[in-house]
């Protein structure tokens, strides 16, 4: 007894003594090992796995995509492991507040003990406090804290260099830079990983794992299937295996190698994976195509019996479409889509990637109408910021404009029908559609009595089983009855919000038989279920709850030749409109031609028709048609040879003179009123005299009279003064001229009489240099300037007489063309009287809008390309002004009022005289080449070659490279041009290159451009963004990658 009693004694002074740590023994050294290891650290691991466990459990994946590498990528996922996170964290803090020994030991090494040396040098002695620190840093990275993970890395890196953790903290700061997406920093953290080459191999699938996550962000698809296939091979584990080997097919299918997609698919499902990956493995297999696509539909058909299959129908009848449309089976696959549509339960996503196919397939046949069908339950299933729903909202939105004036057209031309019948005939039209009506009301009734009796076999399979075991429990904790309710639920409604009055037609409507019903609604009958907007916004009652009546549907038609005459109104102006829409929105020019055609045939006599000959002229020439832009100009001819349209079609530089002559005017009005100005006064009658004689048409004759009456004011000639003022307001009432005339002969009523001299500066003579606006929109003036902020303006680009006007032209007309399709702004050069030149940008309607457009120019640097002098100088000047600026070539007398009211900024006096600080130019660093010189200059490009790729160049803002190549991947597999591989790469100036490759020469690569430009389906991802297609040699590539100027490679082809 007093034996034990003694040990006891000595363990507890034992764990007394040990439990400091400012003391370092050997024997203290045990106790804090010990200690660290099988508490905090045992304790901080097993909750970190217990939070990854959880990220794993709470991730669902979409196998539509490729997969990501890490599932801890989704922050919302991640989010459910926080109070995990924090404990690790907790844990390894307190390993090292307790245990962590710094203290060097008492004994002092020796110069023959290189071991005890190396060991008495070293930072910390407690051989657990990297891995407390790594438990940390993982920590914070699961709770997406990357810049605190990223430090915690950086500590371990810095102080424990001479340990294996080493090795693992680059590879975790690798990952924290990756998703922060900082790329560069990740790659330099990879390619330090292993300099010494002594890396555990036990971290080499790990190191390979991260590798292929960085090249897949940065959509470096092929560089990453090496990387993803060793990464599969030295995996710890076999769900890292599983999930490396699925997304190296999914990666192979999506550059191109089907043929190893459907090997790697065919390992991972000899792997036994769980059902839901094993299941999409078969699905992706069979959805590759190949040479037996009739064998892999049926394999698709089995896996669409399998019960167990229910909740992936919608994937399978997806793939199953996408074999039919390798087969150029549009009709099978239309079929498939809808089933995939239809049967679709809680992905969403997947639905609304069937509506897009099914809308692209209509489109491109083009049957617009279900296209739109398609689309806008497209628009309602794909989330919001998803970049497909993103790419549609122009297309949508330009087809709903297109289909409410078909249905505008049709819906008359019934009405129109109806009204021409005799009574009797008419009537029974209408009778036989109310008995319709009644009829489908009373078959819908049974249908829905049907379905809330009845079960959907899809909805029941596989709940038995549950059913039975949840059958005594009440409805809403029986979560079977639930699941089935809810799917019963969406089946019929479609997805809705929990929100008061949500079956107002005001909502957005879930299933495609819901849709805006877009029928006549003197057609098929149930075309009267859909509610309209009344003015207020609220649903207004629809046909299906009004009662039937030869009243209710006689209120529509046109029964006198006035409300005839209404209806052909509005047919007229939709088919108009269906015109532009195909002639400016679709680009399908044989249908806009079509309708103008049509508009003209029906409304010889419409107030519409020489609209409608101007489009239908821009039809014929976009088609192109020689022979009808002929028969339009001729037509145009007889009906308005007075117009300028007509005169334009005669003579296609007519506007351009036009501008010409208006100019020439405006240029002997500023001499005429720099006479006025001087005193000269006898010159400026003589000159006025000359215009008003001439008779011709000259906007400003208004401000001549106006001049000349001063003049005679300025002489003491009070009669004429007085007569020439009358003539104004009587010849020029309402214009600003006239305003200005009344207030004078106003105040010669007064008695005061004009005023002998020269000329003193006033706010009156500022109007007869300006082609003012309404005196309550002019603020004030600034050195001859006033402020017109509702009025027209010009961005005007001020440059050095020595830059090239040429390229300078050209690069604002392309930047005007890529991203301005919309709008047509004039592009005019002017030259300064101290030969300075001007590039006026014109066309915009407010101050705002023009402002708008000089922020996004500056933002381009690439349109100044070249210019590197001091210029150009960007300002925006309402026109106004312009006329003025480009005479008196005062351009630092406006700055004062442009730095106040444009760019609101207020700067010092010397700063005021920089020009290059007011105005925000660019100093790009390319010199500027002469496009002469350029073309007689040495291209770095080189002629011929017997290997030829074709590459796709576009910028990188609002593209998802991952889906451009599998667009392109889809389009070779139908095309049976699977051998050929695809590749995205960097291109300077933010810019990428899609690349194919493996083509048989230069012919057969031209007509690889030829069939994917005529293939919207193929590159809809870049449909409406700036690109350009290319075939080009392997060497002339490797130039262009380096230097990124497709322009100037266009440029050397074309010579």
């Amino acid at each position: 007894m007093t034996m034990r009693k003694s040990l006891a004694l000595f363990l507890i002074l034992m764990a007394v003594t040990a439990c400091s740590t400012q003391k370092n023994t050997r024997f203290r050294r045990a106790y804090h090992n010990l200690n660290a290891r099988y508490n905090a650290l045992f304790n901080g691991r097993e909750s970190l796995k217990a939070g990854e466990k959880k990220i794993a459990e709470a991730t669902r994946n979409d196998y539509a995509l490729v997969l990501p590498v890490f599932e801890y990528s989704d922050k919302e996922k991640a989010s459910v492991a926080t109070s995990e996170m924090e404990r690790a964290v907790s844990k390894g803090t307190i390993l090292i507040a307790k245990h962590s020994i710094t203290k060097k030991p008492q004994k002092k090494p020796t110069d023959t003990d290189p071991y005890y040396r190396k060991f008495y040098n070293q930072k910390e002695f407690n051989k657990w406090v990297d891995e407390a620190w790594m438990l940390i840093g993982k920590g914070r990275f699961y709770q997406h804290d990357f810049s605190q993970a990223i430090q915690t890395f950086d500590l371990v890196i810095r102080d424990f260099s001479h340990t294996p953790t080493l090795y693992e903290a680059l590879l975790w700061k690798a990952a924290s830079f990756a998703e922060k997406g900082d790329y560069a920093s990740a790659r330099m953290a990879l390619e330090t990983y292993d300099t010494w080459g002594s890396a555990p191999s036990s971290l080499y699938g790990h190191y390979m794992a991260v590798s292929a996550d960085l090249m897949l962000k940065e959509s470096r698809f092929e560089a990453a299937v090496p990387a993803l296939r060793l990464a599969a091979q030295h995996a710890r584990g076999k769900q890292k295996k599983l999930r490396y080997r699925y997304i190296l097919a999914q990666v192979l299918a999506l550059t191109g190698q089907a043929q190893q997609a459907g090997d790697e698919y065919r390992k991972v499902l000899r792997m036994r994976p769980p059902y839901e990956m094993a299941i999409n493995a078969r699905i992706a297999a069979a959805s590759l195509g190949g040479d037996n696509p009739e064998q892999n539909l049926k394999d698709l058909n089995r896996l669409a019996r399998d019960k167990k299959n229910v909740e992936f129908l919608d994937r399978i009848y997806y793939s199953m479409a996408l074999i039919d449309l390798q087969r150029d089976d549009e009709a099978s696959a239309l079929e498939h889509l809808e089933m995939s549509s239809r049967l679709s339960r809680n992905n969403d996503k997947q639905k609304g990637l069937s509506f897009l196919m099914s809308g692209d397939i209509y489109f491109n046949r083009p049957q617009y109408r279900p296209a739109f069908m398609a689309y806008d339950s497209a628009m309602v299933y794909l989330p919001e910021g998803d970049e497909l729903k993103t790419a549609l909202v122009q297309k949508h939105a330009s087809l709903k404009i297109l289909v409410e004036n078909i249905e505008v057209v049709e819906r008359e031309d019934s009405l129109q029908a109806l009204a021409s019948m005799p009574e009797a005939a008419r009537m029974a039209v209408i009778d036989k559609m109310i008995a319709a009506e009644q009829q489908r009301l009373k078959e819908e009734a049974e249908r829905q009595q049907n379905e809330f009796l009845g079960y959907d076999p899809y909805l029941t399979q596989g709940s038995s089983m549950n059913q039975s075991r949840d059958a005594a429990k009440w409805y809403f904790y029986n979560s079977s009855t639930l699941t089935l309710g809810k799917a019963e639920f969406e089946r019929k409604w479609g997805k809705r919000k929990l929100e008061d009055n949500w079956r107002r037609a005001n909502k957005s409507v879930a299933m495609r038989d819901e849709l805006p019903d877009l029928e006549d609604p003197f057609g098929e009958p149930q075309a009267a279920t859909n509610p309209t907007k009344g003015d207020e916004g609220a649903a207004q009652p629809s046909l299906e709850t009004k009662t039937f009546t030869r009243e209710g549907l006689m209120r529509d038609v046109p029964m006198t030749a006035e409300a005839i005459h209404q209806s052909n109104q509005r047919i007229e102006g939709a088919l108009l409109n269906m015109g532009k829409v195909y002639n400016e929105r679709l680009n399908d020019y044989p249908r806009a031609v079509e309708v103008d055609e049509e508009l003209l045939r029906r409304f010889p006599q419409g107030a519409l028709r020489l609209e409608a000959y101007m489009d239908l002229f821009s039809g014929y020439q976009n088609v192109p048609d020689a022979a009808g832009m002929n028969s339009v100009r001729e037509r145009v001819g007889r009906e308005f040879p007075e117009s300028k349209f007509y005169a334009y079609l005669s003579d296609p530089l007519f506007f351009q003179k036009r501008d010409e002559a208006l100019r020439a005017q405006d240029v002997a009005y500023q001499a005429t009123y720099a006479d006025y100005l001087n005193g000269d006064f006898v010159s400026v009658i003589a000159k006025a005299g000359v215009i008003e004689a001439s008779g011709g048409e000259n906007s400003l004759l208004p401000k001549y009279r106006l001049l000349k009456s001063l003049s005679y004011g300025r002489e003491g000639d009070v009669d004429q003064f007085k007569g020439t003022l009358e003539v104004i307001t009587a010849s020029h009432a309402g214009s600003d001229e006239a305003a200005l005339a009344q207030l004078l002969l106003d105040e010669l009523a007064k008695g005061r009489m004009p005023v002998r001299g020269p000329v003193a500066p006033s706010r009156l003579a500022g109007a007869l240099i300006e082609d003012v606006a309404p005196q309550d929109a002019v603020i004030e003036e600034s050195k001859g300037y006033s402020l017109y902020p509702d009025a027209a303006h010009s961005l005007l680009i001020w440059v050095n007489r020595g830059v090239n006007a040429k390229q300078l032209l050209f690069n604002v007309a392309d930047y005007n063309f890529s991203y301005f399709l919309v709008k047509d702004y004039d592009l005019i050069w002017h030259t300064l009287p101290d030969q300075s030149r001007m590039l006026e940008v014109r066309g915009f309607e407010k101050q705002h809008e023009a402002m708008e457009y000089l922020y996004a120019l500056r933002q381009n640097a690439t349109v100044f390309r070249g210019i590197d002098d001091g210029s150009p100088r960007l300002l925006v000047v309402a026109e106004p002004n312009v006329k003025y600026m480009l005479s008196s070539g005062d351009v630092k007398g406006y700055l004062p009022m442009y730095l106040t009211h444009y760019l609101k900024v207020n700067l010092t006096e010397p700063e005021l005289h920089d020009y290059g600080v007011v105005t925000g130019y660019l100093r790009p660093t390319t010199q500027l080449v002469d496009e002469e010189s350029k073309v007689d200059s040495e291209s770095v490009y080189t002629s011929g070659g017997d290997v030829w790729q074709f590459a796709l160049i576009y910028d990188e803002v609002g593209v998802n490279a991952m889906r451009l190549q599998s667009g392109v991947a889809r389009f070779n597999n139908s095309r049976r041009l699977s051998h050929l591989k695809i590749s995205i790469l960097e291109m300077p100036q933010s810019r990428k290159a899609l690349v194919v490759t493996g083509h048989a020469g230069q012919t057969a690569v031209q007509q690889y451009q030829e069939l994917i430009a005529a293939n919207r389906l193929a590159i809809q991802e870049v449909q409406g963004k700036k690109h350009q297609m290319l075939i080009i040699t392997p060497e002339n590539f490797a130039v262009l990658k380096q230097n990124g100027d497709v322009e100037e490679y266009l440029r050397f082809i074309n010579r």
